[in-house]
């Protein structure tokens, strides 16, 4: 009788990594198109992400840059994410990792969603995962998120701060 050994894929042999959502939402009175240069260009982001405290670096799928995020007043944090996905008018996701891959991961997503009366929805959403994520409460950031949605709102609308 021949015994074969058993094989596991890949997926079977990795047990699964904590995972949370984050996702907000803001309705933006300006069309796709009116927004999409605000996210397109990573210098404009400077300008409603009031996390953001730098940044450098193109958004071109499969290419990664540097941003530096934190409030002000305490130290901040420098990733490296790599672009996943570029879509104009629609779309723009990145990938970034706190230290090791594993560990605390993200996948943020900003889109934008035609409405009908001619305004966007945007939607600003991270996926995390990773060991740290069971011990990190992810609402801590819904903040930061909420203020980035605002300053996108305003600048796209053209209101002053």
């Amino acid at each position: 009788m021949s015994h074969q050994p058993s094989t596991l894929t890949a997926s079977a042999a990795r047990p699964r990594l904590p995972q949370a959502v984050l996702s907000t939402r803001i309705v933006i009175d300006a069309a796709p198109a009116q927004v999409w240069p605000l996210l397109a260009d990573p210098a404009r982001h400077l300008d409603w992400n009031p996390e953001l405290r730098h940044i450098q670096g193109r958004f071109v799928q499969g290419e990664a840059f540097t941003m530096t995020l934190g409030p002000a007043g305490k130290r901040g944090i420098t990733f490296r994410p790599v672009v996943l996905s570029r879509q104009p008018d629609r779309e723009l996701v990145w990938r970034g990792r706190l230290w090791l891959r594993g560990l605390f991961d993200g996948v943020h997503s900003l889109r934008l969603v035609p409405r009908s009366d001619g305004g966007t929805v945007f939607v600003n959403e991270e996926r995390f995962s990773g060991l740290l994520v069971a011990m990190v409460d992810i609402e801590r950031f819904r903040p930061a998120f909420d203020a980035a949605n605002a300053g996108l709102k305003r600048l796209a609308e053209g209101q002053a701060p």
